[in-house]
């Protein structure tokens, strides 16, 4: 299965934009040590982790303290500064500022912020007042608008950009082009921008947009191990060629995705012991002085058990995280270890758990506190999810439950075909929303059709084996059992 983009794993993306200004490329490790970097990562024996999270909680809680050294307590405070009355004078460094802030604001979760501070950027750049480095600026202005959900704005300013680029840049301009195009799904789009980057390349350079690019398209067309390999290469090629800060951090985020190409494989065990490994470098590292990466690989150590069929793990992880977030103050809007990624994983291991009204509550939570600050972005990455949609079916569905399906079938019928294990798992939504509201017998028809294709194991991709996704064809089919036997209770009274 192909599943949709979220906010957090965009955001990983957009968090690296704002990590890396500034960065200088000089080698940091000896051709040994890369040598070394590459034989740990192409080595698949592994060892087996510890059958029980008491350890992680007991050791991020040696480090879950106030850390006003922390980079999101700076990152905060530069979201809330005011330009000066000699930057507001000159225009091009008042457009720059408000690019700045909006990259930062988007990082700390104020994303109504950003995309005023972004607008009001691009309003200065178009009355024709500035005129360095018009590409950057139209690219760093593009995010926002993805991560704020309206694509085609994001799309027009990022292709501006590209337009204006040099030769020697456009490299990283049509990346963010690839990025955009496989978040969306359009695989086509992204490999014809992709095709570009390489053609660019010249020589041994910008070889991590190679690497980059690689992994999203691999990653959207449901290539685990090739995502898992342009991945690898990433880690081991940002090591070893770039300095700064900006580089644990990249690192972290990659090992972040890595696990999940890793889980999609079925290497839970070696999906967990990449996550225990990097959490316990980055806290060896920094204590809690970034304590938003922590809380990130947390939550992407709850998928991991939840993935394996521990729930309850899951859910004392997820717990974990939102604690660092909460302490932190990051909000739901945060695009690392914000309270959005921690909270999902909650409701999904609730459900999981047959704990329908919890996970109802979680998914409830979401939509109002997210979808306020960024409605379009809600509509755009959460609102479809399956398990948010069967969670609502099963506890009561609302006035647009029945719309939101029918757009959603639309779609993934469009993009994936009608034989896809999404669109079936989509029209059983449909069914058990009508069986659900009183139509059993308007409702065996779809479930018959669904059934077929999900039931099929040559229609079911690696995906369809995870825990949570047999968790859902199970509460569908339960569901379709109970219609089925009302409607022949029904016959039988007549």
């Amino acid at each position: 299965m192909i599943p949709a983009p979220t906010i957090a794993n965009v955001g990983a993306a957009l968090s690296f934009v704002v990590l890396i200004t500034g960065c200088k490329v000089e080698h940091t490790v000896s051709l040994d040590e890369a040598r070394s970097i590459t034989t740990e990562f192409v080595e698949r024996t592994v060892e087996a982790p510890p059958r029980s999270v008491d350890d992680l909680i007991e050791l991020v809680g040696t480090f879950d303290r106030p850390a006003e050294t922390d980079e999101f307590v700076r990152l905060r405070r530069k979201a809330q500064a005011e330009p000066g009355r000699a930057i507001k004078d000159n225009p091009g460094r008042h457009a720059d500022f408000l690019r700045d802030r909006a990259g930062v604001r988007l990082a700390v979760g104020d994303i109504p912020g950003s995309l005023k501070d972004a607008r009001q950027a691009l309003h200065i750049f178009d009355s024709g007042k500035i005129e360095s480095d018009l590409d950057d600026f139209l690219r760093e202005i593009a995010w926002p608008e993805f991560i704020g959900g309206d694509f085609r704005r994001a799309i027009e300013i990022a292709e501006r950009g590209l337009r204006r680029a040099p030769d020697e840049t456009k490299q990283r301009n049509l990346s963010q082009l690839v990025q955009f195009a496989a978040w969306r799904g359009d695989i086509d789009e992204a490999k014809t921008h992709f095709r570009r980057v390489e053609a660019l390349r010249a020589g041994k350079t910008h070889r991590m947009h190679l690497y980059i690019g690689r992994e999203r398209i691999a990653a959207a067309e449901g290539r685990w191990p090739a995502a898992e390999r342009a991945a690898r290469s990433l880690i081991s090629h940002t090591q070893t060629k770039y300095s700064g800060d900006w580089v644990f951090n990249h690192v972290s985020h990659s090992f972040k995705r890595l696990s999940r190409y890793l889980e999609e494989q079925g290497h839970l065990q070696e999906a967990e012991l990449v996550l225990r490994k990097r959490l316990l470098q980055d806290l060896e590292r920094r204590g809690s002085s970034r304590a938003s990466i922590a809380a990130d690989l947390l939550a992407a150590l709850s998928r991991v058990y939840l993935r394996a069929g521990r729930p309850e793990d899951a859910l004392a992880l997820g717990r974990q995280a939102c604690g660092i977030s909460d302490r932190l103050g990051l909000g739901w809007g945060s695009l690392e270890g914000g309270r959005l990624d921690c909270v999902e994983i909650q409701a999904e291991a609730q459900l999981a758990r047959r704990r329908f009204a919890d996970a109802r509550t979680l998914y409830d939570e979401i939509k109002t506190e997210f979808g306020r600050i960024n409605p379009l972005g809600y509509d755009s990455f959460l609102r479809d999810d399956h398990n948010r949609l069967l969670s609502e079916i099963l506890t009561g569905p609302v006035e647009d439950t029945g719309a939101v399906i029918d757009g959603h079938l639309g779609n993934l019928t469009a993009r994936l075909g009608p034989k896809h294990y999404l669109s079936a798992e989509a029209k059983a939504l449909k069914a058990a929303l009508i069986a659900r509201t009183g139509d059993p017998a308007s409702a065996l028809p779809l479930f018959r059709e669904a059934f077929a294709i999900m039931t099929r194991r040559s229609r079911r991709s690696s995906d369809a084996d995870a825990s949570l996704v047999r968790q859902r064809f199970v509460y569908l089919a339960e569901v379709y059992l109970d219609a089925l036997a009302e409607v022949l209770a029904r016959g039988r009274s007549l």
